[in-house]
C-alpha cells in the first residue's frame, strides 16, 4: 500500500502532466493523490 502511494506522489510531483498524458483514461488516478 504504501510503495503504490509513494509511486503515486512522485509522479504526481515530478510528471504530472505526463501522469495525466499517460493515463487519460484514468482520471482516477490523477486525482488519487
Amino acid at each position: 500500500k504504501i510503495t503504490g502511494y509513494v509511486r503515486v506522489s512522485a509522479a504526481r510531483g515530478k510528471k504530472k502532466s505526463d501522469t495525466i498524458r499517460h493515463q487519460p483514461e484514468r482520471p482516477s488516478f490523477s486525482r488519487k493523490g
